[in-house]
């Protein structure tokens, strides 16, 4: 049975909204501006799903970019549930991955404990490692290569692998360079046991594609996978 704040949230959804949160077919996507109400025809549509399969194990994944809007999805979504939270992950992105990687990076040489930096302090020092040991074995490689932390971020952010970054650049000699400073940085990290934070994503999306079966394990365990992203 439904509490009252389950029945306040679903009856005041329009007639719309209430057909997108009642949508079973196939995916669907709410595309609205900010302040109309996505949130909530989200949140009703996890909340409904639960509440019609009581007796069943597949778990609901809700997913958006911010720890604000997810903590905003999980409260609405907790309040409006009698039970069956543990069948809930509601996140970012990010720490999504991160319990991903915990649990199975290790099948890419990522260990379970690693830390996450975040700071661009911390990492610049770390590029700044990885640049002096690519000097001694790189001729192209020089002090400039210091400020090629955003566009390691950007490669990592395209899912480019350090196999591939050469290939990126029209410049034939920066390419060169990427290719030894962008493996280096790689190498500093995992001696360090630390991801950035871009590294999150891009190794999740190689171990489900390297290992397909962790991919099928998650979209058998996760049937139906929300996502709420607002852009402003």
């Amino acid at each position: 049975m439904r509490n009252q704040k389950f029945t306040e949230s679903w009856e005041s959804l329009s007639t719309i909204q209430c057909e997108a949160a009642e949508w079973d077919s196939t995916a669907v996507l709410a595309l609205a501006g900010p302040g109309s109400g996505k949130t909530r025809v989200l949140t009703c549509r996890i909340a409904r799903i639960l509440e019609e399969s009581p007796d069943q194990n597949f778990k609901v994944l809700g997913l958006t970019f911010t720890n604000k809007a997810a903590d905003e999805m999980r409260s609405r979504v907790e309040s409006m549930l009698q039970g069956n939270k543990n069948r809930l992950f509601l996140g970012t992105f990010h720490s999504f991955c991160a319990d991903v990687l915990r649990q199975h990076g290790v099948h890419l040489g990522i260990q379970p404990n690693f830390q996450i930096y975040s700071d661009d302090l911390d990492l610049q020092a770390i590029l700044d490692e990885a640049v002096k040991r690519a000097m001694k074995t790189s001729a192209v490689v020089g002090e400039s290569d210091r400020k090629t932390l955003p566009v390691i971020k950007r490669l990592k952010s395209l899912l480019v692998t350090v196999e591939r970054c050469r290939e990126k650049f029209r410049d034939a000699e920066f390419g060169e360079r990427m290719a030894a400073v962008y493996p280096a940085y790689e190498a500093e990290l995992a001696k360090r046991n630390v991801l950035d934070f871009e590294s999150l994503i891009y190794y999740t999306h190689r171990l489900f594609t390297k290992f397909p079966v962790f991919a099928k394990r998650y979209r058998t365990i996760y049937q139906h996978i929300c996502v709420d992203i607002s852009r402003y």
